[in-house]
Formats: C-alpha cells, sequence, structure tokens
C-alpha cells in the first residue's frame, strides 16, 4: 500500500469513527429524528473506498498465491513426466532389461524437490536473520564498552 493511500485510508477511518463516536453519544436525539438509517448509509459510503481496496488487495494477493501454487504443482507434473519418459526410454530393446532403476529416478526427483523446498523456506529467513544480525552487533557494542563509571574512586568518595 502505498503512502497517499494509507493516509486516505486511516482519513475515512478517522471519518467513520468519529460519525459513529458522535452517533453513539447523541443516540437520544438520532433516535428522535429518525436519523439511524441515514447514519447507517453515511457509514457505509465513508467505508465502502476501504472496502474495495481491500478486496481488491485481497483478490490479487489470492491470484498471486494460486498462481504461486500452480507453477509449483506443474513443475512437479513436468518432473515426474520427465522421469517416467527416461525409465521408458532407458529399456534396452533387445532384451527389456532396464537400465536406469526407477527407484533411482524417484530418490533423484525428490531430492531435487525437497532441496528446493528447503532453499524456498530458508531464503524466507532471509531479512529476518539481518535484522537478527543487526541486533546482535548494536548488543556486543553495548556490552564491550568500557564503563564510564569508576568503581574504585567511587568507594574512595563515600569512605569519607
Amino acid at each position: 500500500m502505498m503512502q497517499g493511500e494509507a493516509e486516505d485510508n486511516s482519513e475515512l477511518e478517522k471519518e467513520a469513527n468519529l460519525l459513529c463516536g458522535d452517533a453513539i453519544i447523541n443516540y437520544k436525539t438520532v433516535q428522535s429524528f429518525g436519523h439511524e438509517e441515514m447514519l447507517v448509509k453515511k457509514y457505509e459510503e465513508l467505508l465502502q473506498p476501504i472496502h474495495k481496496k481491500a478486496m481488491f488487495r485481497s483478490i490479487t494477493s489470492g491470484a498471486a498465491f494460486g498462481f504461486s501454487q500452480f507453477s509449483q504443482y506443474l513443475v512437479f507434473a513436468i518432473m515426474f513426466y520427465a522421469g517416467g519418459a527416461i525409465i521408458k526410454n532407458s529399456i534396452d530393446e533387445d532384451n527389456g532389461e532396464i537400465k536406469i532403476e526407477p527407484e533411482n529416478i524417484f530418490i533423484a526427483l525428490f531430492a531435487i524437490m525437497f532441496g528446493a523446498n528447503a532453499a524456498g523456506n530458508a531464503a524466507s529467513f532471509g531479512p529476518d536473520m539481518g535484522k537478527a544480525e543487526a541486533a546482535a552487533q548494536k548488543i556486543f557494542k553495548i556490552i564491550e564498552r568500557p564503563s564510564t563509571i569508576n568503581a574504585i574512586k567511587m568507594d574512595e568518595d563515600t569512605s569519607k
């Protein structure tokens, strides 16, 4: 979300909250004039742009997630198809014996899949690791700084 968009949303939310708060505080006046439905419509109008933006963001993030899942399983399907083709092409035409064991193909496929999954999970921790390293450096910088308090001199001053 961009900065201007966030400010617009917060301004609309603030206005809607003020309207709601005023209506609750002055509920007897609102009820006596019969303005309940007008207040509800005004409240909905204030929140409508925020709702539309949230729906758009939700749909786009859902579509992106769906596409990523589709891509992942498409790659799996291609890998298994290629593995099957390798096994099929490794059959010796003279005696019908398989040159490459299917077990070895499946071990290789699963090693690739689990390795890629682990690499993706490890990559997601990159930003957190950077923040943790920066925090650790700050902490050790504070710990290793020599104290400006001279404990020996303070004992001499208190003994007088």
